[in-house]
């Protein structure tokens, strides 16, 4: 599952370092090239724009502001520009902005301010667990999701203490705006989309913990201590199993998935459809057309995706 994350971190990183030792051309291009690896790349110029404009340097967020929103655009538009079917073609229309338009199909998704309210409240409720979860894994609290979830958010809490600390840094402008925009994404993946800032986390880590160590003397270092083994072990032990795990079972999916397409293609005609999530695989595998559905949120919801099968 590498996607395109490693190489938009790379090149998000790249820019706030670039643009902190004042290298501003290079970050300007760094930024540039991140929104079109991701489109969630905005918030790296953005970011970088406001912390040159904070520090009242207007020429090099005018220059980051020319270089990165023209080309920015002109490759958001291409992506963006293509044939929408009329209205009627429910069914297609929703699979195709799947894979052309993030804002179409994210209006799709969130049709109501009741909805928008409760990706919002979940949205918060895991921002508020990833740092904690990418700098601490705790692998032997108990395994209950509030208990969980109360000690990351509060573990994170003092990681943004920390990270206040370290005084003005452009990566903190950008982690603003990107924090903004995973928000409101259509589904929470707060753990993966901040990978980005894992630096920053754990270097606000270290400064809290430097606090508390001169605040609490021995007490507070046997607690850190105790913390940061807890975190090795999550890291080097606990982790690799759980992927290790996760490959595994993926190589024993992926057989039940051929057997699934081979009768797909064996006992159903070319003409006939299916509501499939892996749209593209099963076509692949099989000649046979799907319509990608969106999480139903009600019978309303699953009723309106059958009716648009056909399309």
């Amino acid at each position: 599952a590498v996607l395109s994350d490693i190489p938009f971190m790379a090149l998000a990183v790249w820019a706030v370092v670039l643009a902190h030792r004042q290298v501003w051309r290079a970050a300007a291009l760094c930024s540039t090239a991140a929104v079109a690896t991701r489109s969630i790349g905005w918030a790296v110029v953005v970011g970088l724009v406001a912390a040159a404009v904070w520090s009242r340097a207007w020429r090099q967020a005018a220059a980051v502001a020319a270089l990165a929103v023209p080309v920015a655009a002109a490759g958001w538009w291409w992506a963006s520009a293509r044939q929408i079917p009329p209205d009627g073609l429910a069914g297609y229309r929703q699979t195709l902005l799947f894979y052309t338009s993030y804002a179409s199909f994210w209006r799709l998704s969130v049709p109501d301010l009741p909805a928008l309210g409760s990706l919002a409240a979940g949205n918060a409720w895991e921002i508020l667990q990833a740092p904690a979860a990418l700098c601490l894994p705790l692998p032997h609290l108990p395994d209950n999701v509030y208990l969980q979830g109360g000690v990351a958010v509060v573990l994170s809490l003092a990681i943004g203490w920390g990270m206040v600390r370290l005084g003005r840094h452009p990566v903190q402008f950008v982690l603003l705006f990107y924090v903004g925009v995973t928000l409101l994404w259509n589904y929470p993946l707060a753990n993966r989309f901040l990978v980005p800032f894992l630096p920053l986390f754990w270097l606000g880590a270290l400064r809290a913990a430097e606090a508390l160590r001169a605040r609490a003397g021995r007490p507070a270092v046997a607690m850190l201590a105790l913390l940061a083994l807890e975190a090795a072990y999550g890291y080097f032990w606990v982790l690799p199993g759980q992927l290790s795990a996760m490959a595994a079972g993926r190589s024993a999916l992926a057989a039940e998935k051929a057997q699934a397409y081979q009768w797909i293609a064996t006992r159903t005609a070319p003409a006939e459809r299916f509501i499939a999530y892996e749209d593209v695989s099963l076509y692949l595998h099989t000649g046979r057309q799907a319509l990608r559905p969106l999480a139903p949120r009600s019978p309303a919801r699953l009723e309106r995706d059958l009716q648009g099968l056909a399309d």
